[in-house]
């Protein structure tokens, strides 16, 4: 926890791991259940994101998983600020390492209590275009998320 924001930070398995991935796909459904009327974040590489208008014919199979998350009212902050907007934060690679096909993999859910904090979500792709790292990174910002009292230097600190 983060003073009153609680994160779930995953690496969901690609497909070729099922088993690992329904672990992972399952602890979060579980968590989205959980924490739902609490502040808290589910954010990571997801290797998975349901189809919406913007993103037909990039969806990956095994998806319903971040459906069962939108039902318990959870948000997924970036495609929540940018209702038709695409980007990909990840490129399959081609013979000789030209880009293939682009998907946004990484992503975060917010629980319906941590939503309206939500100012910004947007992607910085220089990290994956400079070679750095083979994904793109995503920024959020939000709002009146720590709670009055709340010292997250001095609780840091401490540990």
């Amino acid at each position: 926890m983060i003073g009153s924001l609680g994160l779930s930070c995953l690496h969901v398995p690609v497909l070729s791991y099922p088993i690992q991935r329904r672990l992972y796909c399952d602890a979060a459904i579980n968590v989205s259940v959980a924490k739902q009327s609490l502040p808290h974040l589910i954010i990571g590489d997801l290797n998975s994101f349901p189809a919406t208008p913007a993103e037909l014919g990039n969806s990956l199979r095994d998806s319903q998983w971040l459906i069962e998350v939108a039902k318990s009212g959870w948000i997924e902050a970036w495609r929540h600020l940018h209702p038709a907007d695409q980007e990909f934060t990840w490129f399959s690679r081609l013979y000789r390492g030209l880009p293939g096909n682009g998907f946004r993999l990484d992503q975060a859910w917010m629980s319906p209590a941590l939503a309206p904090s939500l100012t910004s979500a947007n992607y910085d792709h220089s990290a994956r275009e400079d070679g750095l790292s083979d994904h793109s990174v995503l920024l959020l910002d939000f709002d009146n998320i720590l709670s009055p009292g709340d010292d997250v230097l001095k609780r840091s600190s401490a540990t």
